[in-house]
């Protein structure tokens, strides 16, 4: 299999890892936290459909979600294709 295949496979791996967590209470709020700032000014400098604040929290929408998990995917890829970890 080829570094790319397995840097894909384990992106998406740690991908749902992170989508499992954040089914977790008391950390879900964490890293909820930590999505929800970067769409937050994305969406104040002007890009629409990420989501809307709400009584001070930015609630994102469903292309804000899929933008985050494109971006921890692409992420965590990223990282996984410089290292080769022994199978």
């Amino acid at each position: 299999m080829s570094l790319q295949v397995r840097a894909a496979i384990r992106a998406t791996v740690a991908t749902g890892v992170g989508a499992l967590l954040l089914l977790i209470p008391g950390l879900n709020a964490i890293l909820f936290v930590a999505l929800m700032l970067p769409l937050w000014v994305l969406s104040n400098m002007g890009v629409s459909g990420l989501g809307s604040p709400l009584n001070g929290f930015f609630i994102p929408s469903a292309i804000g979600w899929t933008l985050v998990a494109l971006v921890v995917w692409l992420m965590a890829y990223l990282l996984f294709r410089g290292t080769q970890l022994k199978d």
